[in-house]
């Protein structure tokens, strides 16, 4: 699924991106301040328009948005989605990320 993304794991653009997000680890023990530079990379590196993270409950199979870049990120925080839906549930399901 991220085949296509090879090239681009060693770019140096990559690798700035990961300096930047390891800084932001290492500066702030604020997750929510983590998991957004987080996002922000993963859009960076991938070149997306949009990127979301989602924290799975397995107690309840339910996922809740906890970092968003994009303009759905407003609509998306917060949010929580049925664990077996949609891409985000593949994901979950699968233990395997999908570049869109």
């Amino acid at each position: 699924m991220f085949d296509g993304l090879a090239p681009t794991l060693f770019s140096t653009a990559s690798l700035s991106a990961l300096s930047e997000a390891a800084t932001a680890i290492s500066s702030t023990l604020e997750l929510s301040t983590i998991l957004q530079t987080v996002a922000r990379m993963a859009c960076r590196v991938t070149h997306a328009e949009a990127s979301t993270l989602f924290r799975y409950d397995s107690a309840v199979r339910k996922l809740s948005a906890v970092a968003a870049v994009g303009h759905r990120r407003e609509a998306l925080l917060g949010r929580e989605f049925d664990g077996g839906l949609g891409i985000p549930g593949l994901v979950a399901r699968t233990s395997k990320g999908i570049c869109i």
